[in-house]
């Protein structure tokens, strides 16, 4: 290779990672952010590469790894909390070793950041999400503004190796919004019901919209509240691959330059095989 070939090479890469980092950027605001194993199974042994996506009811672009952005990435498995590994820049996002039969917990939780929206727009937005309470706090502002958001993410996602004991196949995280599993997600079949638990800060979130959304059929979504619990039950309607999210906002602490704060979380698992 010439001299000017090895040069060009590094500088390639450099373009491209700064374009898809620049990508990312645009379209995770207001958008769906999730991790997808390579596979929720795997064998005692194997690693497993850990994919962040962003996106709308599972029409999602990879999200690459950036070390700004994450300000935590580890995971609950049956030796103990480990970091996830992975290059920054890079996808997969992490890898996983899941080195003993048993449940693994994938925890992600990035920095904050921030989008400028039109009041219009911001209340489309809050109608999607079930926001009731802040639609109401901002109805009297007119459509002309708009509204400076600072975000964050909360992602979770539940593996297993079997045969073993499945107990922990859901682990409190402390993620500062966090959807838990309380039915485990490997003892489901269609037509039964998980019972998920929303902590915000630890403590249960009563009120919020909770949408549970199967990858093959993504509009078949189920949906309901959390109680004064923080629990809802929602119906699981078919095998594979599905989605919990839920978003939560609140007023912006003192010194954030925002005029709301949210934050958004989502637990992946696979039902059946």
């Amino acid at each position: 290779m010439s001299s000017t070939a090895m040069h060009e090479e590094p500088l390639r890469k450099s373009i491209l990672l700064v374009a898809v980092l620049a990508l990312s950027a645009a379209t995770l605001q207001g958008h769906d952010f999730w991790i997808e194993p390579q596979t929720f199974a795997p064998r005692a042994g194997e690693t497993v590469p850990l994919f962040l996506l962003v996106g709308d009811h599972f029409e999602g672009e990879i999200f690459p790894r950036s070390a700004s952005h994450i300000a935590r990435f580890s995971a609950q498995t049956p030796l103990g909390r480990v970091d996830v590994a992975g290059l920054d820049g890079q996808s997969p996002a992490g890898y996983l070793a899941a080195a003993e039969n048993g449940s693994y917990v994938v925890g992600y939780r990035s920095h904050r950041s921030f989008t400028t929206m039109e009041l219009p727009a911001f209340r489309d937005y809050l109608r999607e999400e079930g926001l009731d309470s802040v639609i109401d706090q901002v109805s009297g502002l007119g459509d002309g503004g708009s509204v400076r958001e600072a975000f964050s993410r909360c992602a979770k996602s539940i593996l297993r190796v079997a045969p073993g004991d499945s107990k922990g196949f859901d682990s409190r995280l402390g993620l500062r919004l966090e959807l838990v599993a309380r039915t485990d997600p490997s003892r489901i079949a269609p037509g039964d019901s998980i019972e998920v638990e929303l902590l915000f800060e630890g403590r249960p979130l009563e009120g919020a919209l909770i949408t549970a959304r199967p990858k093959e059929q993504p509009m078949a979504a189920t949906t309901g509240r959390s109680d004064a619990n923080g629990v809802t039950r929602l119906e699981i309607t078919r095998p594979g691959m599905w989605m919990v999210k839920t978003v939560h906002m609140i007023p912006p602490e003192e010194g954030l330059e925002a005029d709301w704060e949210s934050l958004w979380a989502t637990l992946t698992f696979q039902v059946g095989e």
